[in-house]
């Protein structure tokens, strides 16, 4: 069998030794590696995020009180094609901020990615325009007390980290591999160390994506020696790739490594063209005798675990994912640890929770010098590493590509080819939806990618918004039609803010249009398995099915707030998520104890046999899910909300649970009360709220979630700052998270 093992890249004065044994030492990305057998050098990704403090464009305090709909005005210098940050400070009812040429025509409003009570935070994207910045008051008096506009990192950035020579993360049609940047004449040396067993090499090349369209050409040499007076030889020619500016895409190219297998040298990769070029890291195959597992993990995002044939739902939406179940083990009381996107994924590939971590809103992002992600942990074991996802919350602006060979962005917002334009065109004409689209252009390269990796242990990570998307409701007649003498319920009718609850049939017509969505992503998922068996690598691969959150569909109205959707409240069907795990030995079972979406990183890496680092906050379920007695008893969950829509945290313990609002907090519907009290057991529904009848319970339950916060924000690493790119706020918005 062959393992891959990443190439990795470092200055000429560094020598890397690989090694393709099973045997690896505990890899934590923060600390100071050594080099030799058994130790494997991962160097530290640059990010797209990259902070570096520019000088503000304009900084000053404000004292600026505006009646209802009031505005103040501020014209910006000429700004050339670049985002710049707005960062306002107010007191009272949060204003909106708008840009535009002038202060009275072609203004916009600007999206918010951060707002919480007397702070928000938007992007603006001049294009060669002199902008006016307009601050609006709407139907309430604000005190406007200070203002910011500050120049920020974008991919760009990383673009030109990896002109410099540095690695960085690099975009080509949706798809974000780490490399560098080759100008002509350019090149990169990689000493290296190949192992006896080197097999072959395989590394991706494309134009550069913001360059002019010359033709480049990449060469591949190898010069044997491992430095200067150690008898080096006139470089070998291994490999000449030409590169038409055209397609701006990542090609893969694999190299055999006939008789260079255990010898020192120096690979040189250069361009001899024209044109620049971009490369990514190669990675070395390696002969070895064992036999690892592969790591699946699916994530459908907006999944409820009550909706699922699997979980007994009286519908059968999900053969396929039943009789994967029925291999496996079924977790039937799940908690995420939030109830949107960003912070639950977060937690999955750190195994901390949010208020470690700090990814907790939309202005934050992983900050990996800190929290070492799955991915990172897998790629230094010698895993191909690879994601297909929806973008979004799992934008590269957030982090989350760290430790994939490549990330995969499928969004209708990125850059496409021509063909696939025409038809997301002729798709949005029918009436496709956003997901649809995604899965439709993602899925046959995710089947593809298997079956050219059936002898190298692989994680493979895929997020879809294909649930999440329900409402474009193009499955809502395969279950069931209205009584007679009864239309369909017109999808603007369940949408639209009302103060008024959800009728019977309004939430039987969202049920069936949910279902529907749920019963075309099984099918999804059933191709998904097909693909590894015939690949032949089902059975060493550990399969794992989840979700990040739920959806409310109806179930608790809040005033001016809908009760469709999720980001809004901690009710249970907005964080309670299903939990499937197939695995190598794993004896098929159910798990009726509660678990947390915090434990499964440290599980996963339990089964792989890879130490956890110390920094994760989760812990192992491994005993829980083969059914040992002596498996630690639960413990309190805690989850943390902190959006622009909602704030407040609960605690789950025994059958209590809390949820403690922040009135005080903005919100888009600002109905958060100080405390709810439920008794899952005998009202799993949460329709009786006990809070008033039981204030002793409410205080000290209020006591052990404080001190669960701090013990997450002491133990843990902390995030960095989110700067998002057009692209991923456009994403944001079309997937309804973000006002347009």
């Amino acid at each position: 069998m062959s393992s891959r093992w990443p190439l990795l890249a470092a200055p000429l004065t560094l020598l890397c030794l690989l090694s393709c044994g099973d045997e690896a030492s505990r890899h934590d990305p923060a600390s100071r590696p050594s080099v030799g057998p058994g130790r494997r050098r991962v160097l530290p990704l640059a990010t797209a995020t990259a902070k570096t403090r520019l000088a503000p464009l304009l900084a000053q305090p404000l004292d600026v009180a505006l009646k209802q709909h009031g505005s103040w005005e501020h014209a910006l210098a000429t700004l050339p094609n670049a985002s710049y940050r707005v960062t306002l400070h107010f007191a009272g009812e949060a204003p909106r901020l708008l840009a535009g040429p002038d202060q009275r025509s072609g203004l916009r409003r600007l999206t918010p990615v951060s707002q919480r009570a007397g702070f928000v935070e938007a992007t603006i994207q001049p294009e060669h325009d002199a902008a006016w910045l307009v601050v609006r008051a709407r139907d309430g008096d604000v005190l406007l007390e200070r203002i910011e506009v500050r120049p920020w990192a974008t991919a760009k950035n990383a673009l030109a980290q990896a002109e410099a020579g540095q690695l960085a993360p690099i975009e080509l049609d949706r798809e974000v591999r780490p490399g560098w940047v080759l100008a002509p004449g350019g090149e990169q040396r990689l000493p290296v160390v190949l192992p006896a067993d080197a097999t072959r090499l395989t590394l991706a090349v494309g134009p550069q994506p913001d360059g002019e369209r010359e033709p480049a050409e990449l060469v591949l040499t190898w010069t044997e020696g491992a430095g200067a007076g150690s008898g080096r030889r006139e470089p070998q020619e291994l490999l000449r790739v030409a590169v038409q500016g055209s397609r701006r895409r990542w090609r893969e190219q694999r190299l055999p490594l006939s008789g260079l297998a255990g010898r020192t040298g120096t690979l040189t990769l250069s361009n001899a063209g024209p044109g620049a070029l971009v490369v990514d890291i190669p990675e070395l195959h390696c002969e070895s005798g064992a036999t690892r597992p592969n790591l699946v993990i699916v994530s459908l995002d907006t999944t409820r675990p009550d909706r699922l044939g699997a979980y007994g739902y009286e519908r059968d939406t999900t053969p396929r994912l039943r009789q994967l179940a029925a291999a496996g083990v079924l977790c039937e009381d799940v908690l995420s640890v939030s109830a949107y996107t960003l912070p639950s994924h977060a937690t999955l590939f750190s195994g901390m929770h949010p208020l470690g971590h700090g990814v907790v809103h939309p202005g934050h992002a992983l900050d990996t010098s800190k929290v070492p992600l799955l991915a990172d942990l897998l790629r230094a074991r010698g895993y191909a590493t690879r994601a297909f996802t929806g973008g979004g919350y799992l934008s590269p602006d957030y982090g989350f590509h760290h430790g994939f060979g490549s990330y995969g962005l499928h969004d209708p917002a990125r850059p496409v080819t021509q063909a696939e334009r025409e038809w997301m065109m002729e798709d949005s004409a029918r009436g496709g939806a956003h997901a649809e689209r995604v899965v439709a252009l993602g899925w046959p390269a995710m089947l593809k990618w298997i079956g050219a990796r059936r002898e190298v242990p692989f994680f493979l990570f895929v997020q879809t918004y294909a649930i999440h998307d329900y409402r474009a409701g193009s499955e809502r007649s395969r279950y069931g039609a209205p009584p007679e003498g009864q239309g369909a319920v017109p999808l603007r009718t369940l949408e639209r803010q009302r103060d008024e609850p959800y009728d019977a049939l309004e939430q039987r017509e969202l049920g069936d249009i949910y279902d529907g969505a749920i019963r075309r992503m099984d099918g999804l998922l059933g191709r998904l398995i097909d693909r590894l068996e015939s690949a032949d690598v089902a059975q060493r691969t550990i399969i794992v099915v989840l979700s990040d959150h739920g959806e409310t569909l109806g179930e608790h109205n809040l005033g001016a707030v809908s009760g469709v959707g999720h980001g809004f409240g901690l009710w249970d069907e907005q964080v309670r998520v299903p939990l499937i795990v197939v695995a190598p030995g794993l004896a098929p079972g159910r798990v009726s104890r509660r678990v947390s979406l915090l434990d499964v990183a440290p599980t996963l890496l339990e089964l792989l046999d890879v130490p956890a680092p110390d920094a994760m906050q989760g812990r192992s379920l491994l005993a829980l899910l083969r059914g040992d007695p002596d498996a630690p008893p639960p413990s309190p969950v805690l989850l943390d909300l902190d959006t622009p829509v909602a704030r407040a945290r609960a605690l789950y313990h025994q059958d209590a649970k809390l949820i403690l609002g922040d009135p005080e907090a903005w919100v888009t519907h600002p109905v958060i009360q100080p405390a709810w009290l439920f008794d899952r057991r005998k009202d799993p529904t949460e329709q009786h709220d006990l809070a008033a009848s039981r204030p002793r319970d409410v205080e000290r339950l209020t006591e052990q979630l404080q001190a669960l916060v701090q013990f997450y924000r002491v133990t843990g690493g902390g995030p960095a700052q989110a700067e998002l790119s057009p692209e991923t706020l456009q994403a944001l918005a079309e997937l309804g998270y973000l006002e347009r």
